[in-house]
């Protein structure tokens, strides 16, 4: 392999010579790859993983208008009713703020959108400005109420969550068990 053999290639190579069969592409602001032990089924592998991704997607993402965390956001001070994924998903990002004593804290939300993080990456021009620093206070992971039980969100008002890291890793876990799920390998 030559110095300008990419990253990607040498994976594949690699993923190859082992008799594993793998894929790779862009989702949820960053890349998603599947690898199987079997590559015959690496094509339902593809499938479950990317549903799984799909409905994270419609759920948690800041960055989608008709994601039902937009919703939320939107609502700000109010309840509103949401499905079982993103009850999940909301869980998630609480326990690991609670277990992070809020150094992992979903209500950064308005914070990131001060900082210019108001859309995905992808869309952020390369050349774009700095951005000035500052302090701010959040309302605090604490400030959620989640009611599992109703399907329900209220966060306070003239807050935004942002669940882009808890909601990844918890994609990856469904993930990880959904293709299993639909190829019964490894």
């Amino acid at each position: 392999m030559t110095s300008t053999t990419s990253r990607r290639d040498r994976e594949d190579v690699a993923v190859r010579a082992l008799g594993l069969a793998g894929t790779r592409w862009r989702a949820l602001g960053t890349s998603a790859q599947v690898v199987v032990t079997a590559p015959g089924r690496l094509p339902a592998a593809w499938l479950a993983v990317r549903q799984v991704l799909d409905d994270i997607d419609v759920a948690a993402s800041r960055f989608r208008s008709d994601s039902e965390l937009a919703a939320v956001n939107r609502a700000a001070g109010h309840w509103v009713s949401v499905s079982p994924l993103l009850c999940r998903v909301v869980r998630v990002a609480l326990v690991a703020a609670e277990e992070t004593d809020g150094l992992v804290d979903p209500t950064v939300g308005a914070s990131l959108v001060r900082l210019g993080y108001d859309r995905t990456f992808r869309l952020v021009p390369a050349d774009a400005p700095a951005v000035s620093l500052g302090v701010a206070d959040v309302p605090g992971w604490q400030s959620v109420d989640l009611d599992v039980s109703c399907g329900r969100v209220r966060i306070p008002p003239d807050t935004v969550i942002d669940l882009g890291a808890t909601a990844k890793g918890y994609a990856a876990d469904l993930a990880a068990q959904a293709a299993e799920h639909a190829t019964g390998c490894g």
